[in-house]
C-alpha cells in the first residue's frame, strides 16, 4: 500500500453507501409530504434541502456522529413576524409529525433525529434574497444567507480538480476525530478555495491543503497543537517516502487519523 491508495481508500469509504442515500432520500421525501399537511402550509412558499448532503460532502453517521441534512423551510411573512416565531412554529411541526423522534431547538434551526440522519430545520424568509434567524440578537432579527454558495464553490473547484470532493470527506474525518477544531462550513470553503497547482492526485492535494494551514498567535492552544500535529506528519512522511520507507510513510498517515 502506499500513502495514495491509503488516502483514495479511505476517500471511499467515507462516501454514503447507497442503502445509507435511499434511507435519506425516502426521509426527504416523506418530510417534503408533511409540511403539504401542516396547518401553517399556506406560509410556506418554498422548502428544500442544502448542506453537505446536497454538496457530496456529508460523512456517514459512522465516521461523524453529527452528520446532517440542512432543510431550509422559507416562510412568507405578511405580518413580519420575529424568527422565533417561525422556530416555535417548526418546534410544534417536529413535536406533532416525529413524536417518536429526538427533537430540540439548536441555535437557528430545529434538529429532529431519526435512527439514519439528523435533519437541521431552518427558518427562512425570503426578503431581496434569502434570510434567517440571527444568533447574535436571540433570534429577534434576520441575516442574509446564500444556501448554494458554497456547493456552487464546491462543484466549480471539483470540476478543476477532482480531488476536491474526497479531499473534503478526509479532512472533515479528521476534523471529526478532533473534536472539530474547524466549523465543517469553513473547513469545506478554505479547501474549495485553496489553490492545487501542480497537484495531479489526491495525495498531492492532502499535503498541499495541509501544509497552507496556519498557526496563528490568537488561535486557541487545542486547535494550534492539532494543526502542528497534522502538518509535522505530513513532513515527516514525506521525508521517509522520499527515503524509500514507503511503508513507514503509508503507517505516519494513517496515525492522522487514528
Amino acid at each position: 500500500m502506499t500513502v495514495l491508495s491509503f488516502l483514495s481508500n479511505l476517500s471511499r469509504r467515507l462516501v454514503l453507501s447507497g442503502d445509507e442515500k435511499c434511507s435519506i432520500a425516502v426521509s426527504l421525501n416523506m418530510m417534503h409530504s408533511h409540511f403539504k399537511n401542516w396547518d401553517h402550509s399556506c406560509y410556506v412558499i418554498n422548502k428544500f434541502h442544502f448542506g453537505s448532503y446536497q454538496r457530496e460532502t456529508i460523512l456517514p453517521r459512522w465516521a461523524d456522529a453529527d452528520s446532517d441534512v440542512d432543510f431550509m423551510v422559507v416562510f412568507n411573512n405578511p405580518y413580519n413576524y420575529q424568527p422565533q416565531t417561525f422556530l416555535n412554529w417548526l418546534r410544534a411541526f417536529a413535536e406533532s409529525k416525529y413524536p417518536l423522534s429526538f427533537k430540540r431547538q439548536s441555535f437557528p434551526t430545529v434538529v429532529v433525529e431519526l435512527n439514519h440522519i439528523k435533519f437541521e430545520i431552518v427558518p427562512a424568509i425570503n426578503s431581496w434574497g434569502y434570510k434567517i434567524p440571527t444568533k447574535e440578537s436571540y433570534y429577534n432579527s434576520w441575516e442574509p444567507t446564500d444556501p448554494l454558495l458554497l456547493k456552487d464553490k464546491v462543484t466549480s473547484a471539483n470540476l478543476l480538480n477532482s480531488n476536491v470532493r474526497p479531499l473534503i470527506r478526509i479532512m472533515k474525518y479528521w476534523n471529526a476525530r478532533n473534536g472539530k477544531p474547524f466549523a465543517s462550513f469553513k473547513l469545506e470553503t478554505m479547501i474549495a478555495e485553496h489553490f492545487y497547482w501542480g497537484c495531479t492526485n489526491l495525495e498531492d492535494c492532502f499535503y498541499s491543503f495541509v501544509n497552507s494551514l496556519v498557526v496563528n498567535y490568537y488561535l486557541p492552544e487545542n486547535k494550534k497543537r492539532l494543526i502542528n500535529s497534522i502538518k509535522y506528519k505530513v513532513k515527516l512522511a514525506k521525508q521517509y517516502k522520499n527515503n524509500g520507507n514507503v511503508n513507514q510513510a503509508v503507517l505516519t498517515i494513517a496515525s492522522i487519523f487514528d
